[in-house]
């Protein structure tokens, strides 16, 4: 049997995502416990400053393509059929993009609304 040529490309994306998402999330739960999640003006002032918005849009960006990515492995270990299996990884990764280009959208919204 042979071995996927893009294995190891596809597992040091999965871990390099996982080493990017940490330091990352460790800012946003931070900046969730300094504003409150309640309070919706405060939530907005937070996203309006430029490197707050690019922080959002990057968590957003890698938290859907490192959970694309363990999606797709399990996909490929427990669906048997080819064409099935080709079907749903597509799908999740379209989805994944679609997510993203949404919440990135409400981000961006979000940062050149007037207050």
């Amino acid at each position: 049997m042979a071995s996927n040529p893009h294995g190891s490309e596809h597992w040091w994306a999965q871990r390099l995502t996982a080493i990017a998402l940490l330091p990352l999330s460790l800012w946003f739960l931070g900046s969730l416990l300094i504003n409150s999640p309640t309070d919706y003006a405060a939530i907005v002032e937070w996203l309006k400053s430029p490197f707050t918005a690019t922080g959002m849009i990057l968590f957003i960006g890698l938290l859907l393509y490192h959970g694309q990515l363990g999606a797709q492995v399990v996909l490929e270990d427990y669906i048997h059929c080819s064409a099935l299996r080709l079907c749903l990884i597509y799908g999740v990764k379209a989805l994944a993009l679609s997510l993203f280009v949404f919440a990135s959208l409400c981000v961006i919204k979000i940062h050149f609304h007037p207050l």
